[in-house]
């Protein structure tokens, strides 16, 4: 099923050029109250975190359903980065640090998942919430085509992005 019109326009927009991390916060936020719908129970939490050493900061879109984080989205500055090792390397320690931090809440699913995006370019991460290890493990070299796994926007990316939406659905749907 293709994204929304609504969605893909959102995108659409952003200058795939652009340095700044917070020309896709809106795209992401439109995309994430598609595929997690209030009416579901749903809540997004938009937070803004400071990235480690820098003045910068990122934002981590954490979905809930009733109040229990069951997903999460980590917008990274967008493709000019991805060629960057130290980038891609920064933006792996952030999605770690994410999972220890939501592990502290009480989390009832077997595994929590959650989006690295740089720009449309996406990796999948999961945390088995039992053994607390997380897929893909942590690579010393890592060409941008292993860990950014697919474009969200192309039918491949966006089959992805579903298949993990609607296991996270599932995991959830006791809650």
């Amino acid at each position: 099923m293709p994204w929304s019109e609504a969605v893909v326009e959102q995108f659409s927009l952003v200058d795939r050029s652009t340095f700044k991390e917070s020309d896709w916060r809106g795209p992401f936020i439109t995309l994430l109250f598609e595929l997690f719908p209030i009416s579901e129970h749903f809540q997004i939490v938009p937070e803004l975190k400071r990235i480690k050493g820098s003045k910068d900061v990122f934002l981590l879109c954490i979905i809930r359903k009733r109040c229990v984080p069951i997903f999460f989205v980590e917008i990274n500055s967008p493709y000019c980065s991805l060629v960057d090792a130290s980038a891609r390397a920064l933006a792996d320690d952030q999605m770690r640090d994410c999972f220890r931090e939501l592990m502290s809440d009480s989390i009832s699913m077997p595994k929590l998942i959650g989006l690295s995006a740089f720009g449309t370019q996406c990796c999948i991460y999961t945390l088995n919430t039992k053994t607390r290890s997380i897929e893909p493990a942590v690579v010393a070299v890592d060409p941008p085509q292993v860990r950014r796994a697919f474009d969200l926007l192309d039918d491949e990316g966006e089959a992805k992005l579903r298949e993990a939406v609607a296991a996270v659905k599932a995991m959830a749907a006791h809650l």
